[in-house]
């Protein structure tokens, strides 16, 4: 198999990847909904609350985990994208800065450092729609009608607050997992100018 056939292979492969992540977030919505919906009565908020909160938390590590797997498929991407340009470059079809090129200027990826452009745009859409749902489900679990959240953390119970916490804190865990796949881009592009 050549090259650009393993290329095209691995992006069709990615692509079917986003109905993946959709099909994992349908149930997960759902589920959630049915929770939040069910938060009616006395006893369907005691027992309903604290399940909500720990499915808040679960959901939350699952997006977080569909993020990261969408910032993995974004540095492939662009490493391919990347190695189909030398290649270019070795046979003389592509260079840096001619406008004599075959290719358009955005078949080389060198110029791509900026915190977001490294990442595809059907990528950055998916990421920022998840990013936003993670939002709303938090949002949506505090500001519930019928749960009440105490505004002093000292009222919060101890499963209330740990997963609030706890989901706060994936926040920060996405803003990581998405410096190191950047940093891993940007290593990529200084090995280039180091070989030019």
């Amino acid at each position: 198999m050549s090259f650009h056939d393993q290329f095209a292979t691995n992006q069709n492969h990615h692509r079917s990847i986003f109905v993946q992540i959709i099909v994992v977030l349908v149930p997960l919505l759902t589920g959630y909904g049915y929770l939040y919906t069910g938060l009616s009565t006395e006893s369907a908020r005691n027992l309903n609350g604290a399940v909500l909160y720990a499915y808040l938390l679960i959901s939350g590590m699952i997006i977080s985990l569909e993020i990261a797997v969408l910032l993995i498929l974004s540095v492939s991407y662009r490493r391919d994208q990347y190695v189909s340009a030398r290649m270019r470059e070795k046979v003389n079809v592509l260079t840096r800065g001619s406008n004599q090129n075959f290719f358009p200027g955005s078949f080389l990826p060198i110029g791509r450092r900026g915190i977001l452009n490294w990442v595809p745009d059907y990528n950055l859409v998916f990421i920022v729609m998840l990013l936003g749902l993670k939002g709303v489900l938090f949002l949506t679990t505090i500001y519930h009608p019928n749960l009440a959240i105490p505004l002093q953390c000292s009222d919060l119970s101890f499963l209330q607050l740990s997963s609030l916490i706890s989901f706060v804190a994936l926040f920060i865990v996405d803003a990581l997992i998405f410096y190191i796949y950047r940093r891993k881009w940007t290593k990529y592009l200084e090995e280039y100018e180091a070989e030019s």
